[in-house]
């Protein structure tokens, strides 16, 4: 996999190289927003982790770069970042282009999980897509976001438990409620549509 890591302390590259070049990933260091996109012009990674607070372009700004140029809008993009994940973050309208949210400090193992996990997701979204393409195109690139949909806001949802288990934050129930209530209303529109192709 090709994965560039975009953030602008160095070392959170350097670790983040060791980790992914470890796994035989192929990693491309950008150090800055505007390096992220100036590469971007030369190369097409399969995923990208993007820090948020970064001096000039921050990693919002980048995303919505990313999603508005046709020839990259398809690239899988994860926020790697010291943002907690509060409220106003989720409320954000590009939130729902991320494949994950990570939230620093980060482990090798759980590096290696999350990427595992979008890796499988992608999977099993190209298996069901090449069968649901035969049946009807519009309902293969719903699945497609449909399924991605779930796998980030489930992957929000337990970030959101894990913090309110840690630091106990107030105002996060409703936030918590939101995300369970969107979870399943993905996960059962996923579901319907997979019984298509299960017949």
């Amino acid at each position: 996999m090709k994965i560039m890591v975009v953030d602008d302390d160095p070392g959170i590259i350097f670790v983040l190289k060791s980790i992914l070049k470890d796994e035989g990933h192929e990693v491309i260091p950008a150090y800055s927003g505007k390096e992220c996109l100036e590469k971007l012009e030369e190369v097409t990674p399969d995923l990208i982790f993007l820090d948020i607070m970064m001096p000039g372009l921050d990693g919002w700004a980048v995303l919505r770069e990313i999603k508005s140029n046709e020839k990259l809008k398809s690239i899988h993009v994860s926020m790697l970042t010291t943002k907690g994940l509060v409220p106003s973050v989720l409320e954000k309208e590009e939130i729902d282009d991320l494949v994950d949210y990570i939230v620093k400090p980060f482990t090798k193992e759980s590096i290696i999980k999350r990427l595992e996990n979008i890796q499988d997701t992608q999977d099993r979204i190209d298996d069901i897509k090449s069968r649901l393409i035969e049946i009807d195109e519009k309902l293969a690139d719903e699945y497609d976001r449909i399924f991605k949909a779930e796998k980030l806001h489930k992957s929000l949802l337990n970030t959101l438990l894990e913090v309110n288990k840690k630091k106990g934050m107030k105002g996060t129930d409703a936030v918590i409620q939101n995300e369970r209530r969107l979870v399943q209303i993905y996960e059962r529109r996923r579901r319907e549509i997979e019984k298509l192709v299960q017949r």
